[in-house]
């Protein structure tokens, strides 16, 4: 089986966490026979690379016979829908159906353009992913497949808290909440995160408050073996690696009502889902930061190792092959 893959998320120098989920779901599908090839559209470097796609991906089919095309983001399945000769697949990933919230915390004009634009393509997709329940009620169509990304849990398990502090450089006293995402991006609310830790801190705790921005993938493990804590705080999400990742790692998740952490976090000790309130998720980081120690996390992301995930998405290709959908 050969695939190609299209998408706009994939690691750089400048973002080496930039849809890393996307890589190593190609790496984990390619572990499982599929012969993988990747077209990137790299929207940063100019506004014109959709453009530059579009022109480039017929020729590319043409001469790659491939058997299948991937396309991993909205946008990126409007390039694909052109091609019947072969048959494609959609994977939605979270604002390219939910919409992108501007500072009123609507979904801005362009995203809803985006996100009717990306159900169009679907419908002409042979099959559709998204990473959530909450996803596929949005996007509205029949037959769509929920199949959240997957954990290396080869990578991401539990490790001892003071010696990954030690090796990333960070005082073992110290109490250390991450924070999920990069603070400049709006739908991420860091105000709301900051919000929370200072009301914690007002209520006695002694705490620091980290952004996990443009850490090296490698060191992603040791920093979340080395936190107390992980604070979720965005508008929307789909299906937030960095939550199923905390919970490998045994840490503790402290988290808004969003994308499919409800789900993820039912039966985990330690962890809340609270409303999007700085004093709720004052109260929750207080109960998590008051008895020290780990979650039971890890028992709950056992079927969402790579492998696993990788195979579900390869029988969604055989699927698609074998019956037309």
């Amino acid at each position: 089986m050969r695939v190609l893959h299209v998408t706009s998320g994939w690691p750089s120098e400048e973002n080496p966490g930039q849809g890393v989920f996307i890589q190593e779901q190609v790496a984990s599908l390619e572990n499982e026979g599929v012969d993988c090839e990747v077209l990137r559209v790299n929207a940063r470097r100019t506004r014109f690379s959709y453009l530059e796609a579009a022109l480039r991906l017929p020729r590319l089919v043409r001469r790659g016979r491939f058997d299948l095309l991937h396309a991993h983001y909205g946008l990126c399945g409007i390039l694909v829908a052109p091609l019947r000769s072969v048959p494609s697949v959609v994977s939605f990933l979270g604002d390219d159906v939910l919409g992108t919230p501007g500072p009123d915390g609507r979904p801005t004009r362009w995203s809803r353009l985006v996100a009717h634009a990306g159900r169009r393509a679907a419908a002409r997709a042979r099959a559709v992913i998204v990473k959530s329940q909450r996803m596929a009620v949005a996007l509205g169509l029949p037959g769509v497949r929920v199949v959240p990304n997957g954990v290396d849990l080869a990578r991401f398990r539990p490790l001892d808290r003071d010696e990954c502090r030690r090796e990333l450089g960070l005082p073992c006293e110290q109490t250390l909440v991450l924070f999920s995402g990069d603070p400049r991006v709006p739908v991420k609310r860091f105000e709301l995160a900051e919000a929370a830790v200072d009301r914690a801190r007002r209520a006695g705790a002694k705490l620091e408050l980290l952004p996990m921005l443009r850490v090296p993938r490698p060191r992603v493990p040791l920093l979340l073996n080395a936190a107390d804590c992980l604070l979720l705080t965005s508008h929307h999400e789909g299906s937030p690696n960095t939550v199923k990742e905390a919970l490998a790692c045994g840490l503790p998740v402290v988290s808004v009502d969003v994308g499919d952490v409800a789900e993820r976090l039912r039966g985990v000790s330690r962890s809340y889902v609270t409303p999007p309130d700085a004093d709720a998720l004052a109260t929750a980081l207080l109960a998590v930061l008051g008895s020290p120690g780990r979650s039971n996390g890890p028992e709950h992301v056992r079927d969402l190792d790579l492998g696993s995930i990788a195979r579900r998405i390869r029988s969604i290709y055989e699927d698609v092959l074998r019956n037309g959908r």
